[in-house]
């Protein structure tokens, strides 16, 4: 069974920041703090507002790519760590917890100038 147009919404943004925060990295906690506070308060201000609280929809599924954006490329367990903030302001601005089954999460990356391209497709 298709779905029509009207059961499908894509959003497409990017958002400014290094996302260069590992598990590996040894940041003190209160430097940590701010580097996360400040990657979810960009995905807040550039979040497409028509899209918040979608998920909350019973039937709502969401596929969504995450593309960090740096000089280097990293090992793709470190992608997932340093774009984890970003994953879960996405999460709660969509309504839903980013463990949620409902949700498919990608990972990418390459090579250029820092910053963090967000693409979402959500079918009701």
């Amino acid at each position: 069974m298709s779905q029509s147009l009207a059961d499908v919404a894509v959003f497409e943004f990017d958002v400014p920041v290094k996302a260069t925060y590992t598990l590996n990295s040894r940041l003190h906690w209160a430097e940590r703090k701010r580097l996360v506070e400040q990657e979810r308060r960009m995905v807040w201000l550039r979040f497409p507002k028509q899209f918040v609280g979608m998920m909350r929809e019973p039937n709502a599924t969401a596929v969504i790519k995450l593309t960090r954006i740096g000089p280097r490329e990293m090992d793709s367990d470190n992608v997932q760590g340093a774009l984890k903030a970003i994953r879960d302001e996405i999460a709660l601005r969509l309504g839903l917890d980013d463990g949620d089954k409902r949700y498919t999460w990608e990972y990418e990356q390459r090579i250029g100038h820092y910053c963090v391209e967000i693409a979402g497709r959500i079918s009701k």
